[in-house]
């Protein structure tokens, strides 16, 4: 059978003993076992999620909201061409799990996408390759991979820059 349910309710696909409530076994050699998420829609758009897996834990509280984690898979473009995975956490004063990581479809990294006190993004973002590190209020560190170019500024001015010579500029962004 290519299917199993036990008796305790767990299921194997391609496994006749489900070691977990879910287990999915490979028989193609040095392939692995894959899932599948597909959301066959040919109209998404920008942000339409295109699958998504879901945590859930309950717990005692109150409100019983309980913890939730999420991976979503998403359009960050028309059509679905441009696409991102992003994790969402939460605690339990949140009905529902906010973006917390994200990876674009350039590979770039960036860590509390929503602002809050600190933000940090690694990889190309706004069409450069850079890294970024902010805190609310404006203070913040970019390196330009690009331009070979390090800055240091408080709130949203440039204070100080370390150019793809070595040159130390500060109050100056020239030699």
């Amino acid at each position: 059978s290519r299917f199993t349910i036990t008796n305790t309710g767990n299921v194997g696909i391609g496994t006749s003993s489900p070691k977990t409530e879910l287990n999915i076994a490979a028989n193609n050699s040095g392939q692995g076992a894959k899932l599948t998420i597909e959301n066959s829609d040919t109209s998404i758009t920008t942000d339409d999620i295109i699958g998504q897996i879901d945590f859930y834990a309950n717990d005692a509280s109150t409100n019983g909201t309980g913890a939730k984690v999420n991976i979503k898979a998403i359009a960050t473009s028309a059509a679905g061409s441009n696409t991102a995975l992003t994790f969402g956490t939460s605690d339990t004063t949140s009905a529902t799990a906010v973006e917390a990581m994200r990876i674009d479809s350039s590979g770039a990294l960036v860590l509390n996408n929503a602002g809050g006190d600190a933000q940090m993004y690694l990889g190309g973002t706004s069409g450069t390759n850079r890294m970024y590190l902010a805190r609310s209020g404006g203070d913040s560190l970019l390196w330009n991979v690009t331009s070979g170019n390090m800055r240091f500024g408080t709130n949203d001015t440039e204070r100080m820059r370390i150019d793809s010579s070595g040159n130390l500029l500060v109050g100056t962004t020239t030699t």
